[in-house]
């Protein structure tokens, strides 16, 4: 596509007149891409359940990561790390570290998500968190590692199906995948 392609604007009434009769029914397909635009829009939170625990199940949510905030941790994970599973590793802890907004628990028979800390004081991954588990870590990123079982699999998996749903925020990842 040549630039000035980029940079012409689209004539809605030319897109409609090129259009079928999908464009007009109950839900037009117009409306239905616009709907779905919107959620994906709207959709700005994931809850993602950890592996390992099962009864109850430990939730974590999570936001989107801005894309300022993707190339800060890329560039530290770069200077800080040469191998590339240290990279792997470190950046999805940081990544998870840095979009958790709370954890939850849920017991197998609710849907309810039962908040870990207050709503003022969420828990995160954090000291909070490893006291509540029961665990000592000295640093968010130990915080992970321990709650993760100490398997580094466990928890790049898990941000896999976190940035999967960054990418495609109206899919059902947080309906079964990294549980």
């Amino acid at each position: 596509m040549s630039e000035t392609e980029l940079d012409t604007p689209v004539n809605p009434v030319d897109i409609a007149e090129q259009g079928s009769a999908a464009l007009d029914g109950p839900e037009s397909l117009r409306e239905r891409l616009r709907r779905q635009r919107q959620e994906s829009a709207d959709n700005k939170t994931v809850d993602l359940p950890l592996p390992e625990y099962d009864n109850p199940q430990l939730v974590a949510r999570y936001r989107l990561m801005e894309t300022k905030e993707l190339g800060q941790l890329g560039d530290r994970i770069r200077r800080e790390y040469k191998s590339t599973m240290d990279r792997a590793l470190y950046g999805a802890m940081d990544s998870i570290i840095t979009c958790c907004i709370g954890l939850y628990a849920r017991w197998p028979d609710s849907e309810e998500l039962i908040p870990l800390g207050t709503e003022d004081a969420p828990i995160k991954f954090d000291q909070a968190l490893a006291e509540y588990l029961g665990f000592e870590a000295t640093t968010a990123r130990g915080v992970v590692f321990e709650t993760f079982g100490q398997n580094d699999f466990a928890i790049i998996s898990h941000n896999v199906t976190l940035t999967r749903w960054m990418g495609n925020r109206n899919s059902d990842l947080g309906e079964g995948l990294g549980e």
